[in-house]
């Protein structure tokens, strides 16, 4: 065949996609190894996966963040926050050791 200005849009239609496809050939990796199929499992059941999971025991129906951690943690011990102020003042008072 014979390369005239007829024939060169023919060419290149033939050729330019085989061309661009050939790039694409390539065989993905599809090999995972054995420490990512472990990290999936959720111990604690609460939706995040182990590997993401910061906090592995979270109780039943406690929401979580995307870390696995609920806004708040059970404390069998009180706490007990003293806030002082002065008379009609809306500064908080620093706080000085009774030593």
């Amino acid at each position: 065949m014979k390369l005239t200005l007829k024939t060169l849009p023919l060419m290149l239609t033939l050729c330019l996609p085989l061309s661009l496809l050939s790039g694409c050939a390539e065989t993905p990796n599809t090999q995972t190894t054995r420490h990512q199929i472990d990290d999936l499992r959720d111990q604690d059941s609460d939706g995040i996966i182990n590997q993401r999971d910061r906090c592995l025991d979270t109780p039943a129906g406690v929401v979580v963040d995307n870390e696995g951690c609920a806004e708040w943690q059970f404390s069998e011990d009180p706490v007990v926050v003293t806030v002082n102020f002065d008379y009609d003042k809306s500064l908080i008072r620093p706080i000085k050791s009774r030593r």
